[in-house]
């Protein structure tokens, strides 16, 4: 099967994680918007987003894609052979471009600067942007996103809308970034989003398995409606993933949460423009 996906990031210059202070929680210098800072620990330390490997690995799937850039110096970025388009996630008028005759959408943005904007408006504008039409979508949020913080809140209302719109989809929440052993390399997936301590202790992945395994979701049944944290554990990396997405528990239909999840942001207790959204993206508006 091969699609035409777009691939949606918020590229930022690669980091390495700095000493916590003791008396704050572990994080990234916040100089760099996409970087989570030491006062929202439940956004993960990420050096860069894996949206180059995932470009290259839609090339070697014979996907064509086409990855959004803010800009033509963010272009040189990608992957060669890969379509580019300028536009900006936070305005969906400068979408149509971008999503036009897509097949599906790959999602690997965040900020922690501007929450709202970013981690939930970016999903929002795509889906008014395609104004109804389905396309397969991969999402990746956080590990710990069902905790209170205002970052994590704003990407955990980002996967209420994918679930919402009707669309096929995967949601996927990696743990830290690069934090694995040579030898830990076994892909796992769990649920419920139980490992909240804010550290690599939730959970460790390579950047190319996370690319590896949201272009799988694309095209393998066994995926859909999984939400899924993703991690690594010692073992050899597994060939097929099918079996692995295949034991997971689907989203219960009409949910706005994954499989799992605490029932701890009510729905009844959402900010009214929230609410609007969710309806327009439902059609009940």
């Amino acid at each position: 099967m091969h699609l035409m996906p777009i691939l949606l990031a918020s590229p930022c210059k690669a980091r390495q994680p700095h000493k916590p202070n003791p008396t704050s929680k572990p994080g990234f210098d916040a100089s760099d918007s996409e970087q989570p800072t030491g006062e929202n620990h439940h956004d993960r330390p990420r050096p860069h987003r894996p949206h180059r490997r995932s470009n290259r690995k839609h090339r070697a799937a014979r996907h064509h894609t086409r990855a959004l850039v803010r800009n033509n110096s963010k272009a040189r970025g990608i992957a060669s052979g890969a379509e580019t388009v300028i536009g900006d996630l936070t305005d969906a008028s400068t979408l149509a471009e971008a999503v036009d005759g897509i097949d599906a959408v790959v999602f690997t943005h965040g900020s922690s600067n501007e929450p709202e904007a970013v981690n939930y408006g970016a999903v929002r504008n795509v889906l008014r942007a395609l104004n109804g039409r389905p396309v397969r979508i991969a999402l990746m949020t956080t590990i710990g996103v069902t905790a209170h913080y205002e970052t994590s809140e704003w990407k955990r209302r980002g996967e209420r809308l994918v679930r919402a719109s009707g669309n096929t989809y995967t949601i996927v929440r990696p743990g830290w970034f690069d934090y694995n052993a040579p030898d830990q390399l076994k892909i796992t997936m769990r649920q419920g989003d139980t490992h909240l301590t804010g550290t690599p202790a939730d959970g460790v992945i390579a950047r190319r398995q996370i690319a590896r395994v949201l272009l799988d979701s694309l095209t393998n049944p066994q995926a859909d409606r999984r939400t899924l944290e993703l991690v690594a554990e010692r073992g050899p990396e597994q060939a097929d993933l099918g079996p692995v997405f295949g034991a997971l528990e689907p989203d219960a239909t009409g949910s706005l949460d994954g499989a799992k999840d605490t029932d701890n942001l009510p729905a009844s207790e959402e900010p009214q423009r929230v609410v609007d959204d969710l309806n327009t993206v439902r059609g009940d508006a």
